[in-house]
């Protein structure tokens, strides 16, 4: 081959990376996810786009929601998968679905004979709670300081495994999103759906206002919308028991 030949074969090659890069086929794509969302959402939306786009080397973060936003607006992150933010005016929050609390009580507790639950009937137990890092702690303070009761834990932990282990000990119940429980085994525990209108999380696609997202990124994000449209409840075994007359 001349040396003519080669240099324009190179140059072809290049020219494809290039429109494979704006494509969004190929490149380097960093994305944030709460923990909830890294042990639930997230993988089954890496999974997928890694089939449809097997060039583009994927960099998952599962760090705390305030950790995740912050990496989007320093430019360490391209997208962020957590909870809706607050006073987040320099960020594009695209809505996916909503993650309601659920109840954590051990098997036979008096919450499982109840036809519904309500914020007001477990207020009475023992709580165990996230720290007061936790995006999920901060949504069941508020609900509690909703409904005028001050939210005193018999324990606060740092660990869901921690939590589950002591509410499986019959020393409290406690609240999680139902997203992270999805992929969790809860030997000897029971998940109740909250009956309230404020108790769920907002989960989104976040994204830096003041710059464009990269070709790869958008497609993600495009492909998070479209799984989370599909969804119609997570199919986990928590309990919605009707009122029976």
């Amino acid at each position: 081959m001349s040396m003519a030949a080669a240099m324009t074969e190179n140059m072809a090659l290049a020219l494809i990376r290039v429109q494979d890069f704006v494509a969004g086929k190929r490149g380097r794509l960093v994305v944030a996810a709460a923990p909830s969302m890294a042990a639930s959402f997230a993988p089954g939306v890496i999974a997928r786009f890694s089939q449809r786009h097997p060039d583009v080397d994927i960099e998952l973060h599962d760090v705390l929601s305030d950790v995740c936003v912050e990496m989007v607006r320093s430019g360490t992150a391209d997208l962020a998968l957590a909870p809706f933010m607050q006073k987040a005016d320099d960020l594009v929050q695209l809505e996916l679905f909503r993650d309601p609390l659920v109840v954590i009580c051990p098997a036979g507790h008096a919450l499982t004979q109840r036809a519904e639950v309500r914020w007001r009937d477990v207020q009475a137990y023992p709580h165990i709670v996230m720290n007061s890092s936790s995006g999920v702690r901060q949504l069941i303070d508020t609900e509690f300081a909703r409904h005028n009761v001050r939210l005193r834990p018999a324990f606060e932990v740092a660990h869901v495994g921690t939590m589950l282990g002591l509410i499986a000990a019959h020393l409290g119940i406690g609240e999680l999103p139902e997203s992270l429980i999805e992929n969790i085994g809860l030997v000897g525990l029971v998940p109740l759906r909250m009956h309230s209108a404020a108790a769920y999380r907002t989960i989104c696609a976040i994204t830096p206002k003041n710059r464009s997202p990269s070709p790869s990124a958008a497609l993600f994000v495009e492909l998070c919308a479209q799984i989370a449209q599909q969804r119609t409840g997570l199919a986990v075994g928590v309990r919605r028991r009707r009122r029976t007359r």
